[in-house]
């Protein structure tokens, strides 16, 4: 099942929200150690934005030890043999291994 935007929306609201209660972040603290401004968590969180900027997510990622990594997929016209499409293109938010997590909790 393909996710909508709208759901896309709701879930990076969600999850943005949830690591910050769970890291005891305001979203002032948030703001001043990540480097994200305060406008734009604001704005994320009150569902205004509707795709967040890649740099905005890697620097949320960062924040709470995840990988972001960009992936596309190609789709081959074999009787011409060239690219048909390259439109599937998407980031996928990794969680952190268990070295990234030691740093994490130490720093906490």
């Amino acid at each position: 099942m393909k996710m909508t935007n709208a759901q896309r929306k709701i879930n990076i609201i969600k999850n943005v929200a949830y690591l910050m209660r769970s890291r005891g972040e305001t979203k002032a603290s948030f703001s001043e150690r990540s480097g994200i401004t305060r406008t734009t968590i604001y704005k994320i969180l009150e569902g205004k934005v509707n795709k967040v900027q890649e740099t905005t997510l890697h620097k949320i990622a960062s924040f709470f030890g995840f990988l972001v990594m960009k992936w596309s997929a190609m789709i081959w016209n074999k009787s011409k043999d060239r690219v048909k499409h390259s439109l599937l293109t998407g980031i996928k938010i990794l969680p952190p291994s268990p070295l990234s997590l030691k740093k994490i909790s130490s720093k906490i």
